[in-house]
């Protein structure tokens, strides 16, 4: 399951400027399913059940031997 990232700001932001109230909402819009999201402080991480292609702009794919590194 490959997992993709983006600044945590941008979306924020992109969330302010669409008026939506969450993260999750932005990450969906942005051509994700979503089904497992988390945050820290700089970035926000998506888990998909498939690789998407190609991937959406702003985002990128964490290598899989980055993942749990925080």
């Amino acid at each position: 399951m490959p997992v993709y990232r983006a600044s945590r700001a941008r979306l924020v932001e992109a969330a302010k400027r669409l008026s939506l109230r969450s993260l999750a909402q932005v990450v969906r819009r942005e051509g994700f399913s979503a089904p497992w999201l988390w945050v820290d402080g700089e970035w926000v991480y998506v888990l998909e059940a498939a690789p998407l292609d190609p991937v959406p702009e702003g985002w990128e794919e964490v290598p899989e031997e980055a993942e749990g590194n925080g």
